[in-house]
């Protein structure tokens, strides 16, 4: 059967398979989990979840391992799974979704961000920061302490980043 919805929960919950259209093109077709984990493109990323995925600008330093660099951010993707080898210098986007970031407290790999507003969602917290001169959004659990005006430990972890070529979007 072919549903067609533009609610993007009732797709995710509803379909074995999933085509993601932009301008009448495929941008990608694939189970609910391919979509919403490795989205083909930044649209299909920007497209599913909510909130949406957050994003950052930046570029690969290839010398030592993948490493993603942006202001005052440096983290390794050498558990990211490249489509092709990456090219030093490229400029990226780095996205992540709200769920894959993690408060990691008392680790000097830790990125500080800093809490704009906390958002409580019953079961979940949600709470916009500003890393890196970038806007990203979390989820946390409820019972987190957290207040604006914090500085959170932040850990980004590779294999649950998404990288994306700055100029077509696609992903790398």
């Amino acid at each position: 059967m072919i549903f067609v919805t533009h609610d993007q929960i009732e797709a995710l919950t509803l379909a074995d398979r999933i085509a993601v259209m932009r301008d009448r093109k495929i941008q990608q077709l694939g189970s609910p989990q391919e979509i919403y984990l490795r989205p083909a493109n930044r649209f299909v990323a920007t497209f599913v979840g909510s909130p949406a995925m957050s994003f950052i600008k930046g570029h690969l330093r290839t010398s030592g391992g993948p490493r993603f660099v942006a202001d005052g951010i440096d983290i390794a993707v050498d558990t990211y799974d490249f489509a092709a080898a990456p090219l030093d210098g490229a400029a990226v986007e780095m996205g992540v979704r709200p769920e894959h970031v993690t408060l990691i407290p008392d680790d000097p790999t830790a990125l500080p961000a800093h809490v704009e507003l906390v958002e409580p969602m019953g079961s979940d917290l949600l709470v916009w920061t500003q890393l890196g001169g970038a806007a990203v959004t979390i989820r946390l659990p409820a019972e987190t302490q957290v207040a604006v005006g914090d500085l959170l430990p932040l850990g980004l972890p590779g294999h649950r980043l998404n990288l994306f070529e700055t100029v077509s979007g696609q992903r790398l």
